[in-house]
């Protein structure tokens, strides 16, 4: 996975202060997220961890997959409450873990 500088500055640091401070958090965490939802709206998968962020209890992850050079790019993250993941749950088709 990639999180481009440009991504960390323009937009995480500018939009989402907060998620600043978890991204070493994320790294440790990176291959066991929670669950992890397609997006259809924002043509991504948003991986959930149980990582506490901006006082909410999980951080979101938004994944785009490109073609070469780069193929997966983290294009967001962003804290959100427990009430939001559920939804996107019932919402959107879970990709991980797969039943």
């Amino acid at each position: 996975m990639f999180l481009p500088r440009s991504t960390l500055l323009g937009h995480v640091l500018r939009v989402h202060f907060d998620e600043a401070f978890v991204v070493d958090a994320l790294k440790r965490n990176f291959p066991r997220p929670r669950i992890v939802v397609y997006n259809p709206g924002g043509r991504s998968e948003n991986a959930i961890y149980d990582i506490e962020c901006g006082g909410d209890p999980c951080l979101l992850v938004a994944i785009r997959y490109r073609p070469w050079p780069i193929k997966n790019l983290i294009v967001s993250l962003y804290g959100v409450p427990e009430a939001q993941v559920q939804a996107m749950i019932r919402k959107g088709p879970v990709i991980w873990p797969t039943k």
